[in-house]
């Protein structure tokens, strides 16, 4: 369970309740504030609840995010619920960073198997292209000057400088040309079993880019031999030469920008501190590449 929620934000909450008839006309009283769910650094979420309906309310914290970025965050989200792989959305303000969507009751068993996943990823990147272009080596630029400041980091990236210059070299070499709409954070927090399908929640960072990217963001929280089976299922077939070393460099970029982002983001803790190792990981055993 997460903290109680500040004052602006039980305000915020007791606001949609209020004002119910706007995004629930059906009801005929108020919803009720129920538990408070684990929101993650970017969000709090909280349960609305009715007689017979249950939804989440989820607040932004990012105050960095723009309205725009908001609005292109719920419209991929609405595309990706009429796919049927993602809550549907009730409500969504972007200006004041407020969406209401359907509750997702989870499964008994949250297993999920690499073939599984990769079929998830299909169907996401089939939504049509939205927004601006993600590009990993720009993102890694970006995220590294929001952390400047931080001696570990600084020096892990200095250390694994060769592998890291070889990744985004190979990535701006052989830019992909068949992008696709990308999720950008499907790590396990954010996919969720449902009524017997696989769900994925939070769209902050959906934006068009390389799908191999996409993938490489999942992989970072699997075996090496799962990463290789999500590739393989993804692909239906045997990676090429190609296709491994994108996966490898993609995996590498996303563990810069995952530290980056972590150092810059959140107080440093065992989740910081797991990014940095990753790093370490990944920054001295790049054998694709």
């Amino acid at each position: 369970m997460a903290t109680e929620p500040a004052s602006s934000t039980a305000q915020l909450i007791d606001d949609l309740c209020g004002n119910f008839a706007v995004w629930a006309p059906e009801l005929a009283a108020p919803p009720t504030p129920g538990a408070v769910l684990a929101g993650g650094c970017n969000h709090y979420l909280q349960i609305l609840e009715s007689p017979r309906q249950v939804w989440v309310a989820r607040i932004a914290r990012n105050a960095l995010r723009t309205s725009e970025q908001r609005t292109l965050e719920a419209s991929v989200h609405s595309e990706a619920a009429g796919a049927g792989i993602a809550p549907e959305v009730r409500y969504c303000d972007p200006r004041r960073g407020i969406t209401i969507m359907e509750y997702l009751e989870p499964d008994d068993s949250d297993a999920e198997s690499p073939e599984e996943i990769a079929k998830l990823f299909g169907k996401i990147h089939a939504l049509p292209l939205q927004g601006e272009v993600l590009h990993s080596p720009d993102a890694f630029r970006r995220c590294r000057k929001d952390a400047a400041g931080d001696t570990a980091l600084e020096t892990l990236l200095q250390h694994g400088a060769e592998a890291i210059d070889r990744a985004v070299k190979f990535l701006e070499d052989h830019e992909s040309s068949d992008l696709k709409m990308c999720h950008n954070d499907l790590l396990g927090a954010n996919r969720l079993r449902s009524r017997g399908h696989l769900f994925a929640l939070d769209w902050e960072y959906a934006a068009s880019g390389d799908p191999f990217f996409d993938l490489a963001v999942c992989a970072s929280q699997m075996t090496s031999n799962n990463a290789r089976a999500l590739l393989k299922a993804y692909l239906q077939r045997e990676p090429m030469d190609e296709e491994k070393q994108r996966f490898a460099a993609q995996s590498l970029l996303y563990a810069c920008v995952e530290a980056c982002w972590y150092s810059a983001n959140a107080a440093h803790g065992p989740e910081t501190q797991a990014s940095l190792d990753r790093l370490a990981t990944h920054s001295h055993g790049d054998a694709l590449l």
